[in-house]
């Protein structure tokens, strides 16, 4: 493939991406787009026929949830994905009340998709979801970047926002009554704002959803900042307290 060719189809994926995540999920099947899939484009060339409406499926959340998966597995958006030892999938169901997101992976030694947050990070959330008495199938985890960085300085806006098309894609899947956003990049993210993280958390922003729906998102700090400020635990104490109010008012 020429290079010329690999630059248009990385425009072209952005594009898409950037469809996705304003909630675009389907194009009009017109002639002109059937006669361009169904094109021949040389002997023995393989026919890639567009199915009609009677043909088209509707894919149940987990399947929605596992074809993410598969696509974030692929994805060579930025340079994350040359730079990884690898990918680490959210965790949960659709259907999920809650769904907490935090920045990324951070991992060292040994990779393993298991670790969401970091080891330590990991066992502090869990005290967190139990404290607001929620059990862990009651919640989805999951991460802004879905690369577990080899180095965190290499993270930038690109990396940012190669990454929202997934989660804005999970967030529609999973369809929370709350959302939790652990540290400055889901917030920038969600709720499009660049304050300082301490002035924003405690009160409840909103992230439209792919289905136009206004989910509450609350701001708070992330696990790996409370274990170097263990000074900042009691003010994320009580904003637990407030996702668990909400969830309580929404039943």
């Amino acid at each position: 493939m020429t290079e010329k060719k690999t630059d248009a189809l990385h425009v072209l994926r952005d594009v898409l991406r950037f469809h996705q995540a304003m909630g675009i999920e389907m194009y009009p099947a017109s002639n002109d787009v059937r006669r361009f899939l169904n094109r021949v484009d040389g002997p023995g060339a393989k026919r890639h026929e567009l199915p009609g409406p009677a043909a088209t499926a509707t894919a149940s959340p987990s399947a929605g949830l596992d074809s993410l998966e598969k696509e974030i597995s692929a994805c060579a958006l930025c340079r994350l994905s040359h730079d990884s030892p690898g990918r680490v999938p959210g965790r949960g169901r659709s259907g999920c009340r809650l769904m907490i997101v935090g920045d990324w992976s951070s991992q060292s030694g040994i990779f393993s998709p298991d670790i969401l947050f970091g080891k330590d990070e990991d066992a502090m959330l869990r005290k967190m979801i139990t404290a607001i008495e929620l059990q862990a199938d009651q919640v989805y985890v999951t991460n802004s970047l879905k690369c577990c960085p080899a180095d965190a300085g290499i993270i930038d806006s690109r990396c940012e926002e190669s990454c929202f098309s997934f989660l804005a894609r999970e967030i529609a899947t999973v369809n929370p009554r709350v959302v939790c956003a652990m540290g400055e990049i889901p917030v920038r993210a969600l709720m499009g704002r660049k304050e300082p993280l301490a002035r924003l958390r405690g009160r409840f922003g909103s992230y439209r959803s792919q289905s136009g729906r206004s989910v509450p998102v609350m701001p708070t700090f992330h696990p790996r900042f409370l274990l170097q400020h263990q000074e900042m635990k009691k003010a994320t104490w009580n904003d637990l307290l407030a996702i668990k109010r909400c969830l309580a008012e929404a039943l």
